[in-house]
């Protein structure tokens, strides 16, 4: 015995309905379809219309009857196997070929008697045989794990020949958002997902297969002509600060060692490093004052033209290691039911895959009611920017330039990993002071006082006798100073 076993959600809760098998068994992927799986050796054929979770034998017919219900009971050898979108062939060593077709319902085969080497075989003018009894023909539609479907039939009109006409709609619809299926059935919404959906006829008889049933394949996924981009329309060349002729000139800043880690740990780095910055890729930086939190405006595109602005959450990392800003928000004012994930996290659960690794597959949203990590340190910075919080980046005391990362982690808003790179100038940050501030508040506080402890005293000693002394010392330099002056500049 056999069974699947799948990695996927929901596939992944359990096995496949186990069958039978008793040597190796080749397989063939129907050409245009998802998930149809066709097993075969000498001795035994096999189908399976949901990628191995029901595997079922192909029967041998005769007209309505049923010969076999399988090819190990039919007593041939298979020498080989072709199929298509709707039909299936096999070939014996008994010199025999079987022609059947693959049913949404069940496959069977017919055994054609013929000498291939006389003469060529049509196949269709032997399958229309009235002996063969073909029935009336049904609908019936078939959709896997990832939509929902609702169909409606009925009646619209009538044919030259007074035939009645029908026409079927059939809507389509994610599971996940429809809300009709148990969540441990749906696909995964952080997934994308293929599938097929086949309009055929229920209980088709083989006479029927030249009717091949209507096939389209639904891509769940990502549309590959969308991507974000950071409105920029006050940039930093606009205002004046930088200068774009200089930018675009090999230009380069240096990142203070005490400013950056390499390893994205927070930790100073050893020493300083010089950054070319990339003109050709970034343009002009955007501008932003140090002082005031910000964060950027990010716009969807598609096909080169506006859609909206972004209001999903989404993350930045400054790519040179750049630590010296910091968020508005921290997990509790974020409103965080569980302890929310940060880049250190992240990074740690990557590896050494990749240091900007937070995207839509491995983000869990700390107000998700299912994510059950508790909240330990609700003082930690609140890291995700967007979606239902007011969270923003706050710069330290510094000016420069940032080149941000930006990762869009809301599964819900696209199947796209819409991911980008740009830059920010932050100014109007005063160098930062020597001493430190309690330290020059009171080297100020004590020069005020003696000031004002002089302006008292010395009007109060140019009256007494010491003063006086103090004051005829003063002038008397000062007169020879004035002849000294004075003689030098005779001789001059």
């Amino acid at each position: 015995m056999a069974m699947f076993s799948y990695s996927d959600h929901p596939l992944n809760r359990s096995f496949g309905l186990p069958f039978g098998y008793d040597r190796t068994l080749d397989i063939l992927i129907a050409p245009g379809q998802r998930g149809i799986l066709i097993f075969w050796s000498e001795k035994n054929l096999l189908v399976s219309r949901n990628s191995g979770q029901l595997v079922e034998s192909v029967r041998v017919r005769e007209g309505q009857r049923i010969l076999y219900n399988s090819i190990v009971k039919a007593n041939i050898t298979i020498h080989s196997v072709a199929a298509n979108e709707n039909e299936l062939a096999v070939l014996t060593r008994e010199n025999n070929l079987y022609y059947g077709s693959l049913g949404i319902q069940s496959s069977s085969l017919i055994k054609v008697a013929f000498d291939f080497q006389k003469c060529l075989l049509n196949i269709q003018a032997l399958l229309v045989d009235p002996q063969l009894q073909a029935g009336i023909c049904k609908v019936i539609v078939s959709n896997p794990h990832s939509l929902g479907l609702q169909a409606v039939i009925y009646e619209d009109g009538y044919t030259y020949n007074s035939n009645t006409k029908h026409r079927l709609n059939i809507s389509l619809k994610q599971q996940h958002h429809w809300g009709r299926a148990n969540p441990n059935f749906t696909s995964s919404i952080k997934r994308p997902t293929i599938s097929t959906i086949t309009l055929d006829i229920a209980n088709k008889e083989i006479s029927c297969v030249d009717l091949k049933p209507l096939t389209a394949l639904i891509s769940v996924g990502c549309d590959l002509e969308k991507k974000i981009v950071i409105q920029n329309e006050l940039s930093a060349c606009y205002q004046g600060v930088l200068d774009p002729v200089a930018l675009q000139d090999n230009y380069s800043y240096v990142i203070e060692r005490g400013a950056y880690d390499p390893n994205f740990q927070g930790q100073q780095a050893k020493e300083d490093l010089k950054v070319y910055y990339p003109y050709e890729k970034l343009g002009c930086p955007l501008l932003a004052y140090y002082d005031i939190p910000w964060k950027p405006v990010v716009e969807l595109w598609r096909e080169g033209k506006f859609q909206e602005v972004v209001e999903a959450e989404y993350v930045l990392l400054e790519v040179n290691g750049l630590f010296t800003y910091t968020y508005s928000l921290t997990a509790g004012m974020a409103g965080c039911s569980a302890q929310p994930q940060n880049w250190t996290t992240i990074t740690e659960m990557a590896g050494d895959t990749a240091s900007f690794s937070w995207d839509r597959e491995n983000y869990v949203s700390c107000h998700d009611p299912d994510y059950h990590e508790p909240l330990r340190w609700p003082d930690v910075p609140y890291q995700i920017l967007g979606g239902p919080t007011e969270n923003k980046i706050v710069f330290d005391q510094r000016n420069g330039i940032y080149i941000f990362f930006i990762s869009i982690v809301d599964p819900s808003y696209s199947y796209c990993h819409l991911e980008t790179t740009f830059s920010v100038y932050v100014y109007g940050a005063f160098p930062l002071s020597i001493f430190p501030p309690e330290v020059t508040i009171f080297l100020l506080t004590v020069a005020t006082l003696l000031f004002v402890w002089l302006a008292y005293m010395v009007p109060q000693l140019l009256h007494n006798e010491q003063g006086l002394e103090v004051n005829g010392f003063w002038v008397r330099l000062y007169q020879r100073c004035r002849k000294s002056c004075a003689h030098l500049w005779g001789r001059g």
